[in-house]
């Protein structure tokens, strides 16, 4: 078997350092979502129930360094120590999400459940392309398929990586048992019931795994050192925009001065339904980007959504969790947070135009709708589209009759931000063609 090269690169060291940090972030959503984990997490959760004491990386430390003893003992090779570093990698990634950057976050429903499985689902085939992509040592869990290969003289390794996959589930699963022996009945909630983190969940990424990383590793292979420098450059802009655009809805929000028209009917929609604003986001965004797409016949305009997701996502984390218990209470306050919303919502935006990244869906119905109207006057397209928008959440708030907001959101801070919007985000662009971030075409 042909060895791999090492290269120290800018672009296989973000790969590989990217690839361990996402990987934490898939298995802790997977975990979260409690509808089924990777074969070996399954082990990793289900390992913390009987020691509780350890930490999730702790545990996934402790059986990745079990299976690397073992297969140091059979290669007796001392290029196979190298392989402690992604286990120690990973499991530093596992606790820096559980216990840090996700914490108390869980989802609330159903719907959240699936969502943040399926987010999981990508991010751990994704994660693991990035780092066999980086050619750095790779997964322990690997070269133990390979050891059983040699062992067993198998001619496919399929059968083998089955089986490893059936093994961990059955492990994970006598863990699980020896927990709830152990366990006192007091402490056991409705959660707790079944088989820890497997379930169903687990036997479909057990046979999705393998094809996405193969379709992510397709994606990537062609990407060079050069073109790493730079997307990690837009990449981070890409993020500062999406956490600008809902830093500065949630801002607006609190102020209850009023919000951007598209916001009013998100807003209206959330006091319709009874679903978050940032769920409604998510729903309108949805709505309008499967029209664009059937409306245009292109598939890359589904892209667009990932943004909207993700905001949508941002928006509700901030409201309902971290800025919770933010109400300001004086107009000052108010006034001085909702101008503070009014510059991050078009700083957002324009971060994510010149990231060169899928940006708003809303301006992509826009020219849409000046390509079904057969007219180059956008203005005019802008203002009926903004005023109609505006006229369906004036409907929906009559609908909902509120008396302590008869208009919805609909407000003064509406009307500075129809009319400012415009100016702060075409300022915006020329400030940062001016410091080199960005060249303005001229149309």
């Amino acid at each position: 078997m042909k060895e791999r090269k090492i290269e120290f690169t800018y672009r296989n060291i973000v790969f590989y350092l990217g690839g361990f940090f996402f990987i934490g972030l898939g298995v802790n959503l997977l975990l979260r979502a409690e509808l089924g984990a990777g074969a070996w997490d399954t082990v990793t959760y289900n390992l913390q129930a009987v020691f509780p004491s350890l930490t999730l990386g702790m545990c996934s430390l402790l059986i990745s360094v079990t299976i690397w003893i073992i297969v140091m003992a059979y290669r007796r090779k001392a290029k196979f120590l190298l392989m402690i570093i992604p286990l120690i990698l990973v499991s530093l990634s596992i606790d820096l999400w559980d216990l840090v950057l996700l914490s108390d976050l869980m989802p609330k429903n159903l719907i959240e459940q699936f969502i943040w499985a399926i987010l999981g689902a990508l991010f751990i085939p994704f994660s693991l392309s990035l780092v066999i992509a980086s050619n750095f040592p790779a997964f322990v869990f690997d070269e133990l398929m390979l050891m059983l290969k040699e062992i067993f003289k198998a001619k496919d390794i399929i059968g083998i990586r089955i089986g490893i996959e059936v093994f961990a589930v059955v492990l994970a699963i006598i863990f699980w048992f020896i927990a709830d022996v152990t366990m006192d009945p007091s402490e056991v909630s409705g959660a707790d019931i079944g088989l820890g983190a497997v379930s169903y969940g687990t036997f479909i990424l057990a046979f999705t795994i393998g094809p996405l990383i193969q379709f992510f590793l397709s994606k990537i292979k062609g990407i060079t050192n050069d073109d790493t420098k730079e997307h990690t450059i837009y990449l981070i802009v890409y993020i500062l925009g999406m956490l600008a655009i809902a830093f500065g809805v949630v801002m607006m929000i609190k102020s209850n001065i009023g919000l951007s028209s598209w916001d009013t009917l998100h807003w209206s929609l959330h006091k319709l339904t009874g679903i978050t604003v940032g769920k409604a986001v998510i729903f309108v965004a949805l709505f309008f980007t499967t029209f664009i797409t059937i409306v245009n016949r292109r598939k890359k305009y589904v892209f667009m959504v990932i943004p909207i997701i993700v905001v949508g996502i941002l928006i509700d984390i901030l409201n309902l969790d971290l800025l919770v218990d933010f109400n300001p209470s004086t107009l000052l306050i108010q006034s001085a947070i909702y101008f503070l919303g009014l510059l991050l919502l078009p700083l957002g935006g324009s971060l994510l135009i010149i990231s060169t990244y899928p940006a708003g869906v809303f301006d992509e119905f826009m020219i849409t709708v000046m390509r079904l109207v057969k007219t180059t006057k956008l203005m005019r397209v802008r203002v009926i589209i903004e005023i109609s928008i505006v006229i369906i959440a004036l409907i929906i708030s009559l609908i909902v009759a509120d008396p302590l907001e008869p208009f919805g959101m609909f407000k003064i801070g509406t009307i500075i931000f129809t009319v400012s919007i415009g100016f702060m985000l075409k300022n915006y662009l020329k400030f940062f063609e001016k410091i080199g971030l960005y060249k303005i075409k001229q149309i």
